[in-house]
């Protein structure tokens, strides 16, 4: 019991701890690929051939979300109870990365014969030689989806075995590979080539991450018996997580749809709107959201629901402070933030101006965005994925009738006015959601001691 106790009250510390480390290196990663977007703005400027490359990228970027997201909501909980209880975790991530090499593998392929299709459906206010060239970019992409999938797999065991600095730093390969590629292309590059570094990185990234899991102490134990119990269950929550996933995703691909039918350069200013909005949110996101979901399922595994609701109390009022801080930063200072980034780029001062109002919307969401991670991570822990299914479907319908609205009146600001309203509708439902669980969850321990 006292050794419970301790162990109770050094996790608030390690999540910290955590959570610092992975928020340095995070934002040493997004730093670098903030350089590898104003690169890219230097470039190609605001025009046809970086809107067609954004809505190519954008289709695999969100399946790639989609994968690694769901696939970490489901296995870190398994293999910290493989770990814990039979001491088979190994077994299991090897099990987990033969299935996802073949299921991503398959939807790479899927994306690349439907490529014409999802262009024209989501990018119907281009032209058709814009649709063509974004077709012919996303064909190229699309091996970015296997690719990252089973990175996710080998990043997420490393997460869950507590290597946060290996996992956080990683992702650093695809930024450096893409600016690689514009510094010996420069100007004349194309926009092809911009597309071809996003694979060569993400094939960098993977090597890199199977080189930390070698280091790690991960042994190989390949066999496809056994753990179909655990195998199972990582499915059943893997699959609604994914559909969750899917649907919120789902919410980008509506604002880039309704940013097309704006006219030209819309698309690409609600994109770069969003950029600094999103490497805040980023930072915050991926160092809470990785550190509350190793302690917490390890909390939750060792039956200690009061603990996590401390740690739930104590993450939610710190990120609530600490992103309204960082919204009101970046609303005060968007003009000059986005004058001081593009004044060299081929923008002129009316885009930058449009960019800036944009960026001042959305920065409103920081605060609801966040606190809402930390109580999807915790549903995600419990293994009640399917509650995520339903958050996610009620934020796109929001998202859809919003945007309609708001997009009609203001245009690309009301997009990112729309965002803000269902982040902080998805944070409210889910602040409920998890104290609905816990409360369940603490009277069936306390009906088991009884």
């Amino acid at each position: 019991m006292i050794a419970c106790k301790k162990r109770a009250d050094s996790t608030p510390s390690k999540i910290v701890a955590a959570a610092v480390t992975v928020a340095v290196l995070t934002t040493l990663v997004k730093s670098v690929s903030l350089f590898k977007e104003l690169a890219v703005a230097r470039n190609f400027g605001i025009g046809d051939d970086l809107d067609c490359f954004f809505v190519a990228w954008m289709f695999p970027q969100f399946l790639i979300g989609v994968i690694n997201g769901a696939f970490a909501a489901a296995f870190v909980p398994a293999y910290i109870r493989a770990r814990e209880r039979a001491r088979n975790g190994d077994r299991l991530l090897w099990q987990c990365v033969a299935a996802g090499t073949l299921m991503f593998a398959g939807v790479a392929a899927v994306l690349a014969l439907t490529a014409p299709w999802i262009v024209s459906l989501i990018a119907a206010g281009f032209s058709a030689a814009k649709q063509a060239e974004a077709a012919v970019l996303l064909l190229i992409l699309c091996p970015t989806v296997a690719l990252s999938g089973v990175s996710g797999i080998f990043s997420a065991a490393l997460s869950a075995r507590e290597r946060f600095l290996a996992s956080a730093l990683a992702p650093i390969c695809n930024p450096v590979v893409v600016l690689g590629f514009l510094a010996i292309g420069g100007r004349s590059l194309r926009i092809e080539s911009l597309a071809w570094g996003c694979v060569f990185g993400s094939c960098l990234e993977l090597a890199v991450l199977v080189l930390l899991i070698w280091r790690s102490g991960v042994e190989f134990r390949f066999n496809l018996k056994g753990l179909r119990h655990e195998l199972r269950r990582i499915g059943g929550q893997f699959f609604p997580a994914a559909l969750g996933q899917s649907v919120i995703g789902l919410t980008l691909i509506v604002d880039q749809s309704f940013a097309a039918s704006l006219g030209p350069g819309a698309v690409s200013s609600l994109a770069y709107g969003y950029k600094l909005v999103a490497f805040a949110a980023s930072i915050l996101m991926i160092a809470i959201g990785s550190s509350t979901a190793t302690f917490v399922s390890q909390a939750i595994e060792r039956s200690d629901s009061q603990n996590v609701r401390s740690i739930i109390s104590a993450f939610s009022r710190t990120v609530f402070l600490v992103s309204c801080g960082i919204g009101a930063v970046l609303f005060a200072l968007s003009p000059l933030m986005v004058q001081l980034l593009f004044q060299n780029a081929a923008i002129d001062h009316r885009a930058i101006l449009a960019v800036a109002g944009i960026q001042r919307v959305f920065a409103f969401q920081l605060p609801f965005l966040l606190v809402g991670i930390v109580y999807a991570r915790v549903i995600a822990s419990l293994c009640e994925t399917k509650k995520l299914l339903f958050i996610s479907a009620m934020v796109l319908v929001l998202d859809i009738i919003f945007d309609a609205l708001l997009s009609r009146w203001f245009g690309a600001i009301g997009i990112a006015a729309s965002t803000v309203i269902c982040y902080a509708a998805s944070m409210i439902v889910s602040q409920r959601i998890v104290s609905r669980l816990l409360s369940v969850q603490t009277a069936h321990r306390a009906a088991e001691a009884a």
